[in-house]
């Protein structure tokens, strides 16, 4: 993915990664490849918090 311009970002909680996302831009579009919360984390918001961070 790192070679192909998409860029990664981690949902960190005390140390440990508990989320991912990943998008790509392709002309004025952008692209959500990739969305996960670890299960025991998942219902608590943090998929809300990650796209909110891709929107913004």
């Amino acid at each position: 993915m790192k070679d192909k311009g998409i860029d990664m970002f981690g949902l960190y909680k005390e140390r440990n990664q508990i989320g991912f996302v990943a998008i790509e831009k392709a002309y004025d579009i952008f692209y959500i490849e990739r969305l996960s919360v670890l299960p025991g984390y998942r219902h608590k918001g943090y998929g809300k918090h990650l796209m909110e961070f891709v929107l913004d």
